[in-house]
């Protein structure tokens, strides 16, 4: 095969894309030490699960820790296995590895919405280089490794829905994707891509697509990986543990959030602030939107448009889960912003 064909020229960007981003994520990762509140507990977590050999239950200070699933622990531990030890980069790695997931599933989730690998990259690009992005890749959070997960449902049930080779792979991957977000951050890596795909799919009136996800399989999937998880910690960590895990950490957490907002002009501040020095260009995209050229290319970005409706009407009604929520909007925004670049 000629060297200069279109799938090798996707390998060697795609390829860039990694060295790009690995030097980006990964420079002095571990240099300097946790910082408080969050990384030394997220840390300590891993270590103690390391220490005991519960994989299941995770602890803190010798007592159950139920605040969180155990997907980015278990993760932490793999990365400490070179090491030998729990430390500051390893922990740090599981964000950095999964950004750098995150801007290559945006570059094919570009290139395949515009039909365009000029813009594949550049929707790379723009989110590699975003503060928020940038700065949670560098840090011991659930916030990127849940914008990966919720990134690759969406992609997957993507290509599902537009491509008929490997139709029923990737809605497969689609539902163990979503498993994979709930076991990161509780219900929200469902709730949020299976909105983002139901408000996708009412805009463009083709609701009954839906039947052809393999439902019952995809689902059995699902319940069997959450469901195994939840039933060994029912079974380790007794009934207490099973409640806050189940309830109050998820559903108690979830309702308390509405009570918890804050004025309009707040969101309008907070979202051009975390994707600087992109949200400079968010009146460009206004304009552009409400423009001849721009209403002809709504129906292409209908997809991002229901990522930012999803995002936004949680972020609106769900202050207190800010971080991970804005973290997840920067996706969708890399990919609406190459409009007025393309």
């Amino acid at each position: 095969m000629n060297s200069t064909t279109p799938v090798n020229n996707t390998r060697i960007i795609a390829a860039c894309i990694i060295l790009f981003t690995a030097a980006l994520f990964l420079f002095n990762t571990g240099k300097r030490d946790l910082w408080a509140p969050d990384e030394p507990r997220y840390a300590q977590v891993s270590k103690e699960m390391r220490e005991t050999g519960n994989f299941i239950v995770p602890h803190l200070n010798s007592a159950p820790y139920p605040d969180k699933p155990p997907l980015l622990f278990w993760l932490i531990n793999v990365f400490s296995l070179p090491f030998g030890k729990i430390t500051a980069l390893s922990s740090r790695l599981p964000s950095a590895f999964t950004g750098i997931g995150c801007c290559l599933a945006i570059f094919y989730f570009g290139k395949r919405l515009y039909q365009n690998t000029r813009i594949g990259l550049l929707s790379a690009l723009i989110l590699a280089t975003s503060s928020k992005f940038l700065w949670m890749a560098h840090r011991v959070a659930f916030d990127v490794l849940l914008t990966f997960f919720v990134t690759m449902a969406i992609l997957c049930f993507y290509k599902g829905y537009t491509e008929q080779k490997s139709r029923g792979k990737n809605y497969t991957l689609f539902y163990i994707f979503m498993a994979l977000g709930v076991l990161t951050k509780g219900p929200v890596g469902f709730i949020l891509p299976f909105c983002v795909v139901l408000t996708y799919l009412l805009l463009k009136r083709n609701m009954g697509i839906l039947k052809e996800t393999y439902p019952w399989t995809g689902g059995l999937i699902f319940v069997f990986i959450v469901f195994t998880w939840v039933c060994l910690a029912g079974i380790y960590g007794g009934k207490e543990y099973t409640y806050q895990i189940l309830f109050k950490q998820n559903v108690g957490r979830f309702a308390s959030s509405f009570a918890h907002k804050r004025p309009m002009y707040y969101y309008f501040i907070y979202f051009p602030v975390n994707f600087l020095p992109w949200g400079v260009f968010i009146p460009s995209i206004a304009i552009y939107l409400f423009s001849k050229k721009g209403k002809e290319k709504i129906r292409s970005i209908l997809l991002p448009l229901a990522w930012f409706a999803v995002i936004f009407v949680f972020f609106f009604r769900c202050i207190r889960k800010k971080g991970y929520l804005c973290t997840s909007s920067l996706p969708w925004r890399s990919l609406a912003y190459c409009l007025v670049f393309e």
